[in-house]
């Protein structure tokens, strides 16, 4: 790997493909009829990797436990507005990591998404996105 000022390439390169993907979800869950659902796929499972624990970076660290907890009130909410007074709850969990850029961008993702939603329809894909990134989280696993 090479250095750059302090930080590594592959970090570098897992920051620039983390955003990549961010703003790829915050475009596409919400109108998940309109999407290429395998690219879809395929790019949950890049993002669960990025929510992998590092060896290297124990302050970033993205549990499943920690996205289970997230995913069971998403999953429990039926209804916009249920899904819109979490959005409390997703600061606090922002708030309380500070220092875990990699669960703070999850979560702002999530909050971003929340804000976004319209109806019925969007709260199910919105749910459905959350279920991938749960599933492709444990496959590729790596919880201490």
């Amino acid at each position: 790997m090479k250095k750059e000022r302090g930080k590594t390439k592959y970090k570098n390169d897992r920051f620039s493909n983390r955003n990549e993907l961010i703003n790829y979800f915050k475009n596409v869950v919400l109108d998940l009829d309109n999407a290429d659902y395998d690219e879809f796929c395929e790019k949950v499972k890049k993002y669960a990797e990025q929510l992998r624990p590092q060896k290297y970076d124990k302050t970033n660290k993205v549990t499943t436990s920690m996205i289970r907890k997230v995913y069971n009130k998403i999953m429990n909410a039926k209804s916009i507005i249920d899904l819109k007074m979490l959005r409390p709850q997703f600061a606090y969990l922002a708030g309380r990591n500070e220092k875990n850029v990699v669960l703070k961008e999850f979560i702002e993702m999530l909050d971003s998404i929340v804000k976004s939603l319209r109806d019925q329809k969007q709260l199910v894909y919105f749910q459905r996105f959350m279920e991938a990134i749960v599933a492709y989280r444990k496959y590729v696993g790596d919880d201490e």
